[in-house]
């Protein structure tokens, strides 16, 4: 597969401000377009702690059964890492739900669950969203954190499913982390 130069050229510019200390929040949307910040964003340093949420390792019904779930996890950080020439280091948290807009928890997640928050967060999207913490003046990434769906529909209101074996039918749970993990990186 081949990428863009643009996107490899975008991450290289969204990897070197200093953090502060007012943070503002960006959701990603596939609907709704976030305004354009006076500076773009992105992390401090090429190292990014990644917390994989223990919910990776007990899929709900919005998985199908066998997935992979950590595997196109770990694959997804993996492409972005030799694209982007950033190191993530993953560690594991019981923390299954988004940080809510109004503040972070400073723990930069990926999670799968089906819980309350998850859902609302989701509400406005088939596949997942992610949830970015910036410093406005300097757009320094505080915080990211991913959240897939825990109830993808499809527009007649079925219930739809994630898989990491190319099921027709299902979202591809890989590609779709892939593109999260953009957002996390502070790509539009």
């Amino acid at each position: 597969m081949n990428y863009p130069s643009a996107i490899i050229a975008s991450v290289a510019l969204f990897l070197a401000l200093g953090a502060g200390e007012r943070l503002e929040t960006r959701d990603s949307s596939e609907f709704d377009p976030a305004p354009q910040t006076v500076r773009r964003i992105r992390w401090p340093k090429r190292t990014i702690e990644i917390s994989f949420s223990n919910s990776l390792l007990t899929p709900g019904a919005n998985i199908k059964p066998d997935s992979d779930v950590v595997g196109a996890a770990r694959r997804a950080l993996a492409r972005w890492s030799s694209l982007a020439n950033i190191n993530f280091v993953v560690n594991w948290t019981s923390t299954t739900s988004v940080s809510p807009a109004e503040s972070g928890d400073g723990v930069s997640l990926i999670t799968i669950a089906d819980t309350v928050e998850n859902e609302l967060f989701n509400t406005d999207s088939t596949t997942a969203r992610t949830r970015v913490f910036y410093n406005p003046d300097t757009g320094a990434i505080a915080e990211a954190d991913i959240s897939i769906n825990p109830q993808p529909r499809a527009d007649d209101g079925a219930q739809l499913q994630f898989s990491t074996d190319g099921t027709p039918g299902t979202y591809d749970l890989e590609a779709t982390f892939t593109h999260e993990i953009g957002h996390l990186l502070g790509l539009e």
